[in-house]
């Protein structure tokens, strides 16, 4: 009796974690800039705001453009968009870009108000159709 309510358990928990999966999604893409430049390296991350059912979708960012992919592709609701710019690892001495090891921290060189602290919001409705959304960022 105690293996029946063990299974049955792990039927219902496994039933609630795919509800993302099967939300209907649309492909965002577009660029983004800084006081007028291209981001050149980055990623741009939209985070589900309460009463979303989606979870985080980033895209990497380069030469100021980005594009979810379909696997990454966002549902409808409304999100908190957050970017990130990253500079380049360079030796200390000699001054050339050097391969960054995949598990070490880069320099994120945004300021907060455009990622930790951001307030960029944007609302999904319309899912019929790839979403095209630019991203203008400036100090002032």
């Amino acid at each position: 009796m105690k293996s029946w309510h063990l299974v049955a358990g792990c039927c219902l928990l496994l039933a609630g974690c795919g509800g993302s999966a099967d939300l209907p999604k649309v492909e965002i893409s577009g660029h983004v800039t800084y006081d007028g430049k291209p981001i050149e390296s980055g990623e741009i991350t939209f985070l589900p705001l309460a009463g979303t059912k989606s979870p985080p979708t980033t895209a990497m960012i380069t030469n100021g453009d980005y594009r979810t992919t379909s696997r990454g592709s966002i549902a409808a609701g409304k999100y908190r968009v957050e970017i990130r710019e990253y500079r380049e690892s360079k030796n200390a001495e000699t001054g050339i870009p050097e391969p960054a090891p995949a598990m070490v921290p880069r320099d994120q060189i945004l300021p907060a108000k455009f990622n930790t602290d951001s307030t960029m919001e944007l609302e999904v409705s319309d899912l019929s159709q790839p979403i095209s959304k630019n991203f203008d960022l400036k100090m002032k």
